[in-house]
């Protein structure tokens, strides 16, 4: 999987393109949002167009993300989540753990309130 970062003001968007899935994918997500906390970022929206598949370990890396960005007093919120991101995260009982957007620019101001 390819993850770009973007900054916008004090928040931090990461273009996600690939499977994100057990192995190597999964991976490049956690070193890339561990890469941004250890550095202060703790706003991040996820831009899941490229996305075409996530399983389990996905979610799992999803949900460790999220916990860690709140821990460091920011937030994870998803943004352009396809059909097969979305059915994944309802058979797993977790659409509400995360905000989820299909608009860039309000998922961006959505970290100003």
């Amino acid at each position: 999987m390819q993850v770009t970062t973007r900054q916008k003001g004090d928040v931090f968007v990461l273009d996600l393109d690939g499977n994100l899935i057990a192995g190597g994918s999964a991976i490049a997500l956690r070193d890339s949002v561990g890469g941004l906390l250890a550095q202060g970022g703790s706003n991040i929206v996820l831009n899941m167009a490229g996305i075409r598949m996530m399983d389990s370990s996905g979610l799992g890396e999803l949900s460790k993300a999220k916990r860690s960005a709140l821990a460091s007093g920011g937030d994870i919120k998803l943004l352009n989540v396809s059909a097969e991101v979305s059915r994944v995260l309802d058979m797993a009982n977790r659409l509400g753990e995360f905000a989820i957007f299909h608009d860039e620019t309000v998922a961006v101001a959505s970290f100003a309130k």
